[in-house]
């Protein structure tokens, strides 16, 4: 009997319902630990910009469906070096993309924020630069940042801020650069 080489295996993913792709998307993207961009070199794992799964590039239906859960159900984590705001990683997702992101963390490596009102200020400010930018992040109350009035992130007196709302940090600094 002669045997075939046989192609590759494909899956009709679009011939599904949306509301089953939406649930396949959910358990391929969603991840239970923060998305992780560093704009500084403070943290040898992490990388200068934000990685974007495959998945998204598939098709350009896929990535429409895709982005939304993707950055609208994961938390991203900034690392930075100083008590600056990076920005830059997200000139490099789309608009759609930008528009998608729900909640992002800014957790500097040292010298956290040491009041909830410079933070505020910081994130107001970062804000208004992305609109001047054409970043088109939907709403500033995504942003959030570590605050501590102690050296020692994770303290039982750290925070994260946003712009009207605070709540517990939870957890250890090095939970969120890993």
């Amino acid at each position: 009997m002669d045997h075939q080489a046989a192609g590759p295996l494909s899956f009709p993913l679009m011939r599904l319902a949306p509301e089953l792709r939406l649930l396949i998307y959910e358990a391929a993207l969603i991840k239970p630990r923060p998305l992780l961009v560093t704009s500084t070199p403070c943290n040898i794992h992490g990388s200068h910009h934000l990685r974007i799964p495959n998945l998204l590039s598939a098709t350009k239906q896929i990535g429409k469906e895709a982005s939304p859960i993707y950055f609208g159900l994961n938390t991203v984590v900034v690392h930075t070096k100083y008590e600056t705001l990076e920005y830059g990683w997200l000139e490099g997702l789309t608009r759609q993309q930008q528009s998608s992101l729900r909640d992002v963390r800014f957790a500097p490596c040292s010298n956290p924020y040491r009041s909830t009102d410079v933070a505020r200020r910081a994130i107001r400010e970062l804000y208004w630069l992305l609109g001047r930018k054409h970043i088109e992040v939907l709403d500033e109350r995504i942003f959030w940042v570590a605050v501590s009035e102690d050296d020692m992130m994770g303290s039982d007196d750290a925070l994260w801020v946003s712009v009207d709302a605070v709540k517990p940090y939870r957890g250890k600094a090095e939970e969120w650069s890993v």
